[in-house]
């Protein structure tokens, strides 16, 4: 196997386990986040958070990813701060 095969063969466990830590803090710092906003929502799967703006229209939240998608329109976007800044 060639070297590269190999540094990259080697780099796959730790690229995981980087990938892992890190929706892993996503999904911490965007439960506390909406916790600290006062921002009512139902958590589903340990990941899928429910979120109503003042309208009553319903949110689906991916906490790991930062997707969020309007469940009327199916308007899609991105980050915890651009769903607070839409439900607000």
């Amino acid at each position: 196997m060639s070297e590269m095969g190999e540094f990259w063969r080697d780099m796959k466990p730790i690229q995981k386990e980087r990938s892992r830590k890190k929706k892993e803090s996503n999904y911490e710092s965007s439960k506390r986040l909406l916790k600290a906003q006062k921002i009512q929502f139902v958590e589903h799967d340990n990941c899928h958070f429910v979120v109503a703006d003042k309208n009553g229209v319903f949110y689906d939240f991916w906490a790991t990813t930062g997707l969020f998608i309007n469940r009327k329109t199916k308007r899609r976007g991105r980050g915890v701060n651009n769903l607070l800044k839409i439900i607000k």
